[in-house]
């Protein structure tokens, strides 16, 4: 029995079964806050579907974690400065991400937001500098200031059908970011939203875009040029002085 095993079985898993399997599989498993263990299935605080603040936070040895089907939220910064986590696999009811949660976590290098998440609080994933790919789930509406910020490795972004607002810095400076997709469902990008993002050569801007705020795409200096519905807003310097704005008169 080994790793894709367990992922296999984790989907649906019944009451009590993925307890009996993580203790197959990693005998060293813990299932709360105490110690610093490599594997962990994470419950909620007794009596609620919070993940507690802080729950996890600075534990250098974990590097997998689970969590329990019955958590909606996780605090802040539950996971932060967990640097050898790699693999976090979210259940299908988590609504909310709160702040730092996973503040420099350098090792995570994939994720997909659930369809269940509604909300990323701001700096939730800054500092994830191995992060290569992130998919948003379809129902994440905020993505709140400097949520991946400095996440510098991060190349593949894919974000969900209801994203309404990209907060202040939610992606400054990734680096390695070159493509970005906006879903029609976007309205407002906030100050710095993708400031320095030097690899950025392309962008879309949907037409129900309404506003773009200044220095949203200040530094980005391969991104030479967008196209962009006369109804939406923006400023002398949302864009590099390197960029031709196209305009598409409606």
């Amino acid at each position: 029995m080994d790793l894709d095993f367990l992922l296999d079985k984790i989907e649906n898993y019944e009451p009590g079964l993925i307890d009996i399997i993580f203790s197959f599989v990693f005998p060293n498993c813990h299932q709360d806050q105490e110690g610093e263990y490599e594997y962990v299935l994470a419950k909620p605080l007794k009596g609620t579907n919070k993940l507690q603040k802080e729950a996890f936070k600075d534990n250098k040895n974990l590097k997998i974690v689970i969590l329990d089907k019955n958590i909606k939220v996780i605090g802040e910064q539950a996971f932060s400065g967990c640097s050898s986590l790699s693999i976090i696999i979210f259940n299908d009811n988590l609504r909310v991400i709160e702040p730092k949660a996973f503040l420099e976590c350098y090792s995570l290098k994939s994720l997909r937001i659930p369809d269940s998440v509604v909300t990323i609080r701001w700096s939730a994933f800054s500092e994830c500098s191995s992060l290569n790919t992130l998919f948003l789930g379809n129902s994440v509406t905020n993505i709140e200031g400097a949520s991946f910020s400095l996440c510098s490795s991060l190349k593949v972004l894919i974000m969900g059908n209801s994203v309404k607002d990209i907060g202040y810095a939610a992606f400054y400076k990734c680096f390695n970011l070159r493509k970005v997709r906006l879903p029609d469902s976007v309205r407002n990008i906030m100050i710095f939203a993708f400031a320095r993002c030097i690899s950025l050569t392309e962008i879309n801007f949907p037409e129900n875009v309404v506003s773009i705020k200044q220095k949203a795409f200040d530094d980005c200096l391969s991104l030479k040029e967008i196209t962009i519905y006369d109804k939406t807003s923006y400023f002398v310097n949302t864009f590099g002085f390197n960029t031709e704005i196209i305009t598409i008169y409606t």
